[in-house]
């Protein structure tokens, strides 16, 4: 249900680049595809991780049944 990109920034090391959440797909025939949607984007220049979006109610409802945070979830990507 998440997209989590990874890559290395020369200087900076390894870093998370952009988590992104798998929506639902859109269309219903052959040429269906399937969306994402940004919750946090690293901007290089700023070195810092910007809000790309809101979680959708599905996800937060999936985080509520494993019974994690998911409020701490997307605040703590601010410290990686």
């Amino acid at each position: 249900d998440l997209i989590v990109q990874l890559g290395i920034i020369p200087n900076e090391g390894h870093k998370i680049l952009a988590i992104q959440e798998i929506t639902p797909v859109v269309g219903n025939t052959d040429d269906a595809q399937i969306s994402t949607q940004p919750l946090y984007v690293y901007d290089r220049q700023r070195k810092i991780f910007t809000k790309g979006g809101n979680m959708t109610e599905s996800l937060r409802n999936k985080f509520l049944e494993k019974g994690a945070d998911f409020e701490h979830f997307l605040d703590s990507f601010f410290y990686i």
